[in-house]
Formats: C-alpha cells, structure tokens, sequence
C-alpha cells in the first residue's frame, strides 16, 4: 500500500503533518487534537506518545544516545541504542515509526518511516537515504 504524504503547512508543524501520514487522516484533524498552537510551536514526540496513547495505540518510544549527550556527560554509558542502531532496526525490520531526527542545520524535524523509507512533510519521499543526512535522536515506534 503507498502511503499519502500530508505536507506540513508551516516551519513548525512538520510532527503534526508526520503523525496524520503515519495515520492516514486529514492534517486538520490531527491539528484539531493537539491543538492549534501545534501550527506555531510544534508537538513533541511526548505529545505524540500520549496522543497515540489517548486513541488506543501502543507506542514504544525511544530516545538515542544523541539525543542526551548535550546534556549527560555520561550518555554514552548510560544509552545504549545510536542513530545507526534505530537505523538498522528500522531498515531490518520494516517497522513503523515518527522519528525525531537533527537537520544538518541543527534544526529538529519529524518525519514519517513506512517500512521501506523516510517520508518528510517538507522534502517528500526521501527513501532509506535520508538516514546518512540526519541524525535521529527519537523514535516513536508504531505496532499494528
């Protein structure tokens, strides 16, 4: 089945547009259940666990090690799992997920991972390629 990219409509909005690609509903919708200021400032990958949580999924979320290290010294003992650890895992196993990723810029953007690539609410269909230009640092597993 190919999944339908919902675009993101501001430079903020880019975990709502990825949560209603990785839903198949309407970007309003989505909007309309996070909440307008999500348009402005964004939505969380916590917000998108409870979210997910609050229509009966049962999301796995997961931070990397990347993602603690600015402020944990000791993140690399204490987080186990890398970019290329998610990366492979998502790749292997064609499973589901809303990733957090760094931008080359040092931006944070979501994006969408159908099974066979990355779909980015900005770019579109950027494939398993996407990985070597960005740096994820969470995951939001998605079990069907």
């Amino acid at each position: 089945m190919t999944t339908r990219l919902v675009p993101q409509q501001t430079d903020f909005d880019c975990g709502v547009a990825a949560l209603a690609t990785a839903l198949r509903k309407p970007y309003d919708e989505i909007l309309a259940a996070l909440g307008t200021q999500a348009r402005q400032i964004g939505v969380t990958a916590n917000e998108t666990v409870l979210y997910l949580w609050s229509i009966g999924h049962k999301p796995t979320y997961m931070m990397t090690k990347e993602a603690v290290q600015a402020c944990d010294p000791y993140a690399d003992q204490r987080v186990n799992i890398s970019h290329e650890d998610i990366t492979q895992l998502l790749c292997t196993t064609k499973q589901r997920a809303i990733l957090t990723v760094r931008t080359p810029s040092g931006c944070l953007h979501a994006v969408y991972f159908d099974g066979n690539g990355v779909l980015c609410p900005k770019r579109g269909v950027m494939g398993q390629g996407y990985f070597k230009e960005y740096t994820v640092l969470e995951v939001v597993l998605l079990h069907d």
